[in-house]
């Protein structure tokens, strides 16, 4: 039983991970489309940009909270993952 848990954790946290370099490929595609965008057009974009950028560091802290996380706790851990 506890061997499942931790296989099973150790997937989702690497599904985590990979969605996290994903999601961090498409803000960096983003920045580059703004830089080609007029100002206030850049202004707009660069302020979406930024909520991202803040969301995605929350949940790389949660990552690491999960991977911490032990047996008890990894449930909730992975509650407030799915929250985002």
């Amino acid at each position: 039983m506890l061997l499942d848990i931790i296989s099973y954790k150790n997937a989702y946290v690497a599904k985590l991970e990979t969605q996290i370099q994903q999601w961090s490929t498409r803000i960096d595609g983003l920045s580059a489309k703004a830089e080609k965008l007029t100002d206030d057009a850049r202004s707009t974009y660069q302020k979406e940009i930024e909520e991202r950028r803040v969301k995605l560091n929350l949940v790389r802290q949660e990552v690491a909270a999960l991977k911490a996380a032990g047996k008890g706790s990894w449930e909730q851990a992975k509650a407030t993952l799915e929250s985002f």
